[in-house]
């Protein structure tokens, strides 16, 4: 009776593990079809760390066109850290300043304040 509970538990585990993996291939394909200036090939081959970096770059290109729609120096920088993500040859050594985690997770109001006024020069995705 035990063994059969605990096998039970183990092949339910497993089977919600399954779903799991599957809903997450599933968000990363989405999200990799998202991204524009990708070829088939390379979509194909994208390890989820690049998709992210990818991603993000994406997402902070669209907010700078959205506060200076007339700069068009912002596709030019898109493509190119577009292309660094993709040729580095270590993906957890590129660095998207403008996107680290401390940006992204939410801060208490204090430190809000002062990072509101510290985004001036701030680079762009550089692969070390």
């Amino acid at each position: 009776m035990v063994k059969t509970a605990r096998k039970n538990t183990k092949e339910l585990r497993n089977q919600r593990e399954k779903i799991r993996q599957q809903n997450n291939k599933t968000a990363f394909e989405v999200l990799q079809n998202k991204i524009p200036g990708l070829t088939q090939r390379q979509r194909k081959n994208l390890p989820k760390i690049k998709c992210l970096h990818l991603a993000i770059n994406y997402v902070k290109y669209l907010e700078k066109v959205l506060r200076e729609p007339e700069n068009p120096r912002w596709l030019k920088e898109y493509m190119v850290n577009t292309q660094r993500i993709i040729l580095a040859k270590n993906s957890n050594k590129v660095e998207c300043s403008p996107f680290n985690m401390e940006e992204i997770q939410p801060k208490a109001k204090s430190q809000q304040r002062r990072s509101s006024r510290n985004h001036g020069n701030k680079k762009y995705c550089t692969s070390t």
